[in-house]
């Protein structure tokens, strides 16, 4: 067993919040105790003590919508115009990146990310990936990363229709090949999500074939929500977010123009069962609307 001592510890307990000198017993992958320092310590004589040195001590931080190849382009020097809108990003800088990626760079695009991680105590990350032309192998080159550093990891690659029929169905397949995967394993600090991304480049035969792959890999949803004024200068009530508890969909205050949204679909059925959507945008609309959610 591992304890670790002389921390300022944040509990998230309501009837004890904070134990200043406090100490967190380890047993393999659980939490068996927290308590006072010298106490714990009196009572487990025999486990081996980290000392904290009177630093915070507190739940991990969870990024819950990340790219960490995007961590490429820090720094980088693209020339030219600068871009205008969110459109001209895209093409100007994530599109020409992504397409540049080879299994090894998908690799090595998590080590840098992942020590600023754990450095910054991050513990549990959604990975939201894209390598058009290195799909097959991708997600698994990203969990193989993620094990070496011990980040609990939910890892999707984003579906999209903007390089093509081929590459959106290649990756459809790594979805469901990796929820296979991560099933197999049955590992609770590897798992996996159905990857979209925002719903300009995702057209409706590949909604289809993505809520086909996930209802059979049994694994929920996570898009990048996005609809600019340059998509629709309307901004439609579409826009608003979702909520369908027991499968009676209400509608929630539309989302304002220009501004993203990450989410993460989770449903133990797509295709049988309330489908429960909170606060999300329109590609979720347009999922549970092809599950039969939405009339």
């Amino acid at each position: 067993m591992l304890l670790i001592v002389n921390g300022n510890v944040v509990t998230r307990d309501s009837a004890q919040p904070f134990i200043e000198n406090g100490a967190i017993l380890v047993d393999g992958k659980t939490i068996k105790e927290v308590g006072d320092t010298n106490a714990l310590r009196s009572k487990y004589p025999e486990a081996e003590c980290i000392d904290a040195k009177g630093k915070l001590v507190m739940p991990g931080l969870i990024n819950t919508h990340m790219h960490y190849y995007s961590t490429f382009a820090r720094g980088i020097s693209l020339g030219g115009k600068p871009a205008t809108t969110f459109g001209e990003v895209l093409a100007g800088l994530w599109w020409r990146l992504d397409k540049k990626l080879t299994l090894e760079d998908v690799y090595y695009s998590c080590v840098g990310p992942m020590i600023d991680e754990v450095r910054s105590g991050v513990t549990s990350v959604i990975d939201h990936h894209a390598s058009p032309f290195a799909v097959e192998g991708s997600l698994f080159k990203i969990a193989e990363a993620s094990k070496l550093f011990g980040i609990r990891s939910n890892l999707c690659y984003e579906v999209s229709d903007r390089d093509g029929e081929q590459i959106a169905e290649a990756g459809i397949k790594e979805n469901a090949d990796f929820a296979k995967y991560c099933k197999d394993q049955d590992d609770d600090m590897v798992k996996s999500l159905f990857g979209l991304h925002a719903q300009m480049t995702v057209g409706e035969k590949t909604l289809k074939h993505c809520l086909d792959a996930a209802a059979g890999a049994g694994i929920g949803f996570h898009s990048c929500n996005i609809k600019t004024l340059e998509d629709d200068p309307v901004c439609p009530l579409v826009l608003g977010s979702s909520c369908c508890v027991g499968g009676t969909p209400k509608k929630e205050p539309a989302s304002c123009c220009s501004i993203a949204s990450c989410c993460s679909i989770m449903c133990d059925k797509v295709n049988n069962g309330p489908l429960c959507i909170k606060r999300i945008g329109y590609v979720a609309n347009r999922i549970a609307f092809l599950a039969g959610y939405i009339h």
